[in-house]
């Protein structure tokens, strides 16, 4: 064997196309142990077979490839992360129901369709089902727009094309071939050494991957589901739904179960070997590609992950035109209304698959670093080898290659054994090591507890009452005992980016989160989101608070806790329009598993319950709020609701996490801080969407008090302001003399720190949480109507007895502490 062939057998980074079969008689193409294609390279006669295979030292690169396909196009430009490209579009296919038929737009199918139909190919090489016992997918070849429309689905299976190629090679005509991109390079490798090929596959199209799965994937998916191997008959990767967002899909497989058919339907994310980060059954070449949009590819079809189309569930495409003919083609089918499409930059492009190109580009140097080191060679690439990765992504990456490698052998041993648990009792240290990667410590404890269970509540939008009432909650309870990690769930953002995304059809609250702040550590901040979120870039202290505070980990519906609460804050209004968001606060994840659901603090926001969600809504998470075994809510119209709405009893109402604390544990976080040392005025505004009613409002009481003010903001102001620490925050309700809020949690800090305040609100504005609050302690007084601040007349303000309010906080943060803790006994 040679010497390179030799290396690339035994470091497994053949692509396993299938291509090496068409040069040389002697090498036949076959599924290993593992589940993925290879050759036996100790038969080659043929000593060109080396030029054919994409890793090899002695095939052309993917540039030099390029080069020579494309560079001379009219009009061509180039990216570095693109290649060359023509045009860039993200849209949908119209016509017909070739999208509702798709995994995503529609266009891969409609592309081939349209050339079949005008006469410019013979056939469509293309991943179909397989009629061969034992395989579920292969390549084939549809003559006919039938056989075309149904193989269009995405196929996350192996295939090679040796029996395909030779079909070309023995019936003249002219193909197109779809592939991901280390197929593609290898086709046209083998175009370069084949005259015949080269002359009879016309068109390549291209498709974004983020890595090839051996066959054992699809297998262990219905494994667990009580569908042992060999018996899987069909699946299907990805099943639309009607609502949601793109991004969120089904699986659909079908096979025998004790004797009989079944069929089992589970949300994408289910499966324990699903999550594509943790890499299961990857082939081992995909870790070492460079090619993040199929650069060799005629037209790249792609999956339009930005928060501008995602929310729409039916999906989209991001179309690469590399082609003149197919450019013509596209811009045919924009003109009679088969496309609905938006040209876009390449930045669009490039930002619809960061995380792709962050692990091709940016971490694939130290993955060639460590072959390298380890078998003295590795494939030469546009990145070069290097160890200057940071040591966490270091870790992520070694991790990450673990699970890879440690699926194959594990689960070949569980399948000798029958015994699928076997699989996953050795595989998950692996997966718990990768999420522990991502977990944060609680104020210097790294991960050295194990989480007693989940708190739910709004996580995303990180505004300062938020962020305390979620860390008062899990210290309340770390307190007493309970070590209760907090989800991050990816739902919450501001309002007025529901509304931007609404009006300009850019978003859904899902999205813009999953894109735009890590939700698993630590938080992080990516510039183009201040075109819809102008303020996100300002959150650096606040997300740092969280990081060092609070112990946080993305919600994942397959964790096994015990008990789990939701609250407090607007968890209980349907902010999404989306009941199956809202759904999660119910916890609808948790169906008919045996765990303890609690609802501590919950709150409506408003007073009415069809202010908050519809009357659907309200049916729907019916079924998941009778499971509930404590109920508590915050407000006296809270108890109301719950009760008069689904008729549920001994709803319980608490107080606000915030006040299980003292003013002592707020201290201490002030006096550990940098902000020790920052002097408060004596008046301290904290007003979320200043107008110029509340500017004038400050400047009377600054007047009229002769004192200066210490501001900080919710919102607002330069684009190069940070916000100030989360400490600081809490130092100003703590050390001034006045505080002026229009904030529910910025009135429960005056409170807890006995400092005088003043609250505006709208009293159409769904006031109840502060009225009712107001009302218990007997400082009505205190509330100032946003719409008659000119009328409001300071001198009136009566003093607030402290000594009656504390006592009666002291008695409610008692009994709303005993409550919860009772609850989870």
């Amino acid at each position: 064997m040679k010497k390179g062939l030799e290396r690339l057998q035994n470091q497994r980074l053949f692509v396993g196309s299938g291509v090496d079969d068409i040069l040389d008689d002697n090498l036949y193409t076959t599924l290993d142990d593992f589940g993925q294609y290879g050759a036996d390279y100790n038969n080659v006669h043929n000593k060109d077979v080396e030029k054919i295979l994409l890793n090899s030292d002695e095939s052309r690169s993917e540039d030099a490839l390029a080069n020579t396909l494309f560079s001379q196009l009219p009009h061509v430009k180039y990216n570095d992360k693109l290649g060359y490209y023509s045009s860039l579009y993200v849209g949908h296919v119209t016509k017909s129901d070739f999208r509702k038929k798709a995994s995503s737009g529609g266009f891969v199918s409609w592309v081939a369709v349209k050339l079949l139909e005008q006469g410019e190919i013979d056939g469509f090489i293309h991943v179909k089902k397989s009629a061969r016992p034992g395989l579920l997918f292969e390549y084939g070849i549809s003559r006919s727009v039938e056989e075309i429309r149904s193989g269009a689905k995405s196929r996350y299976y192996p295939s090679e094309l040796s029996k395909v190629l030779k079909e070309v090679r023995e019936k003249p005509g002219k193909y197109a071939i779809v592939g991901i991109p280390e197929i593609i390079a290898e086709v046209r490798l083998l175009a370069e050494n084949d005259t015949v090929i080269d002359e009879r596959i016309k068109y390549f199209f291209g498709l974004v991957c983020g890595h090839q799965k051996t066959t054992k994937y699809a297998e262990a998916i219905a494994w667990e589901y009580g569908i042992k191997p060999g018996d899987l008959k069909d699946i299907d990767f990805r099943v639309k739904k009607n609502i949601g967002s793109a991004d969120s899909y089904d699986m659909r497989f079908t096979g025998i179960v004790n004797g009989k058919e079944k069929t089992f339907i589970v949300r994408n994310n289910e499966p324990f070997v699903s999550s594509w980060a943790h890499g299961f059954f990857k082939a081992r070449f995909s870790d070492f590609t460079d090619d993040s949009f199929n650069e060799l590819a005629d037209i790249t079809f792609g999956d339009a992950w930005l928060d501008e189309y995602v929310g729409d569930p039916m999906g989209n495409n991001l179309l690469i035109l590399r082609n003149t003919e197919l450019s013509d083609l596209i811009k045919e089918g924009i003109d009679n209304k088969e496309l609905e499409v938006d040209k876009v930059d390449a930045e669009t492009i490039i930002r619809s698959q960061q995380g792709l190109i962050h692990h091709t580009r940016d971490e694939l140097p130290y993955r060639l670093y460590k072959e390298i080191k380890k078998h003295g060679w590795a494939p030469k690439k546009r990145v070069h080898p290097s160890a200057t990765l940071s040591s966490h992504r270091k870790k992520v990456q070694d991790v990450r290659q673990s699970i890879a490698e440690k699926s194959h052998e594990y689960y070949k041993e569980a399948v000798a054994r029958g015994d699928f648990e076997y699989f996953r009792k050795n595989m998950q240290p692996y997966v718990e090591n990768y999420k522990k990667l991502y977990n944060q410590p609680i104020l210097g404890r790294v991960d050295k507890v194990k989480a007693d269970g989940a708190i739910l509540t709004l996580t995303g939008y990180l505004n300062y009452g938020n962020v305390i009432q979620r860390y008062a909650l899990q210290e309340f309870l770390r307190k007493n005992g309970y070590n209760f990690v907090s989800y991050v769930d990816g739902f919450s953002v501001p309002r007025h980016i529901y509304r931007h995304g609404r009006k300009k059809k850019l978003t859904t609250p899902l999205r813009a989160v999953k894109r735009f702040f890590n939700y698993q550590k630590p938080y992080w901040y990516l510039p183009k989101f201040s075109e819809i979120y102008p303020e996100a870039g300002r959150l650096e202290n606040v997300i740092n608070f969280v990081n060092e505070h609070i112990w946080i980990k993305p919600f994942d519906p397959r964790d096994n806790y015990k008990k789990y609460i939701v609250g407090s804050d607007q968890v209980w209004r349907n902010w999404w329009e989306n009941r199956e968001i809202l759904g999660y606060y119910f916890f609808n994840f948790l169906k008919g598993r045996k765990a303890k659901r609690i609802a501590y603090a919950a709150s409506f926001g408003k007073d009415k319950i069809e202010e908050v969600m519809s009357k659907d809504d309200i049916e729907y998470v019916r079924p998941y709020l009778e499971s509930f075994d404590n109920v508590s809510v915050r407000e006296k119209s809270g108890v109301r609701m719950v009760e008069k709405t689904w008729g549920v009893k001994k709803v319980k109402e608490v107080a606000d996490p915030t006040l299980l604390l003292t003013a002592e544990d707020y201290s201490k976080l002030i006096e550990v801080s940098d902000v020790r040392y920052e002097k408060i005025q004596p008046i301290f505004a904290y007003i979320i969407s200043e107008t110029a009613e509340t500017d004038r409002f400050m400047a009377r009481i600054q007047e009229s008090r002769k004192q200066a003010v210490t501001k900080v903001r919710a919102h607002g102001g330069a684009e190069s302001d940070v916000l100030p620490p989360v400490e600081l925050w809490l130092k100003g309700f703590r050390d001034a003399e006045l505080a002026v809020t229009n904030s529910f949690h910025g009135m429960m800090f005056s409170i807890v720190n006995n400092t005088d305040f003043i609250i505006m609100g709208r009293e159409n504005g769904g006031l109840s949480r502060i009225r009712d609050f107001l009302s218990e302690y007997g400082i009505e007084g205190r509330f100032v109507d946003e719409d008659k601040l000119a009328d409001f007349d300071l001198s009136e303000l009566k003093p607030i007895n402290w000594s009656a309010v504390n006592a009666k906080l002291k008695q409610r943060r008692k009994e709303s502490g005993e409550w919860l803790l009772d609850s989870l006994k």
